[in-house]
């Protein structure tokens, strides 16, 4: 999958974080030590993607409270 970049864009940042979290989390924090003209943008990217994966995470039931467990 390929994700283009825009690192004035907190929406761009946040949608390239959300496509592998684990590994891009680290380079966002290389990211905002070797880019200073736009750490703004990449923290306000970082907590959009925060923001969204704590969203998913209060939609999905959680683990061992689904339907069939009723049966």
């Amino acid at each position: 999958m390929l994700v283009l970049l825009d690192l004035k864009s907190p929406e761009s940042i946040a949608a390239w974080v959300l496509t592998w979290p684990e590994r891009h989390r680290v380079q966002l924090r290389c990211m905002w030590r070797l880019c200073p003209d736009f750490r703004e943008s990449i923290e306000a990217g970082a907590a959009l993607a925060a923001s969204r994966t704590a969203q998913e995470a209060a939609q999905s039931p959680p683990k061992g409270m689904d339907d069939e467990d009723d049966r």
